[in-house]
């Protein structure tokens, strides 16, 4: 069994101030406990300008879980996969 994610191994909060990095956001990304279901709503507004859907909320449950992390991120099949920050950098 191979694992399903890309090479990056993010936090959600390292996602989250990432994202709005590459956007020139100006909000302020803090740590919160708000639900998963409220944070991809917010997210929307990623969603419309970038045409594609950045995180569902399964997506998202699995991100906070952990379950989305490599077991193995030095595997080169994993290595090979396309990045999560690079696709954020292209869009």
């Amino acid at each position: 069994e191979v694992d399903a994610c890309g090479p990056d191994r993010p936090k959600a909060i390292e996602l989250f101030n990432f994202i709005n990095d590459n956007a020139k956001g100006v909000a302020v990304v803090s740590p919160t406990y708000m639900p998963t279901s409220v944070i991809t709503k917010l997210s929307k507004p990623v969603d419309w300008i970038t045409g594609d859907i950045l995180l569902d909320k399964d997506d998202l449950d699995l991100l906070v879980t952990g379950l989305t992390v490599a077991n193995d991120p030095t595997d080169e099949r994993i290595k090979k996969r396309r990045s999560l920050f690079k696709w954020i950098e292209e869009v």
